[in-house]
């Protein structure tokens, strides 16, 4: 069974959130919106076993965008969990997350998806190097070599020069 399976079955039961938190209760337009939010987390659940089950069968791209899915799913579990035992101002926090991620995912998806892909995983590759080597984890072990460091420092320039960020709103 799936995380997000798991996660929807909690998501299902009957509270409204106004058991939870004396100093906040949920109004009648915001319990009916709590109730379209649990059909909304079943029917994401449902997509995201379903695109797991074909998840061979996609292309790289594809399980990128829907592993993005997979995040903003949690995301907004996460936020509506909140929102049940009544922590609108950490909910808030998360709802601004959800929506940097849609509009990344939409970003991605519109213009030049591989691009968008590949871009991803040179910075994730450049930002694990970089981590890395701030905390000194090649010292001292039979990875780090001057050699080697300075082919990491050579690579990371070429790929900055090669990648260049444009100025954009993600």
């Amino acid at each position: 069974m799936w995380v997000e399976e798991a996660a929807v079955s909690r998501y299902r039961s009957e509270r409204t959130g106004s058991d939870v938190n004396e100093a906040y209760t949920l109004t009648p337009e915001q319990t009916a919106t709590l109730k379209v939010n649990q059909e909304l987390a079943k029917l994401s659940a449902e997509i995201r076993v379903e695109l797991q089950n074909r998840w061979n069968q996609l292309t790289v791209v594809d399980q990128f965008f829907i592993t993005q899915f997979g995040k903003a799913e949690r995301t907004f579990l996460a936020i509506h969990r909140l929102i049940v035992d009544s922590l609108i101002e950490d909910a808030l926090c998360l709802l601004r997350v959800l929506v940097e991620n849609t509009i990344n995912l939409k970003y991605g998806i519109k213009s030049e998806p591989v691009k968008v892909v590949r871009r991803y995983w040179d910075w994730a590759v450049l930002d694990s190097i970089r981590r890395a080597r701030a905390s000194n984890w090649f010292k001292g072990n039979s990875l780090y070599s001057e050699q080697r460091n300075e082919a990491f420092l050579k690579a990371e320039q070429r790929s900055a020069i090669a990648t260049p960020r444009k100025s954009s709103n993600l």
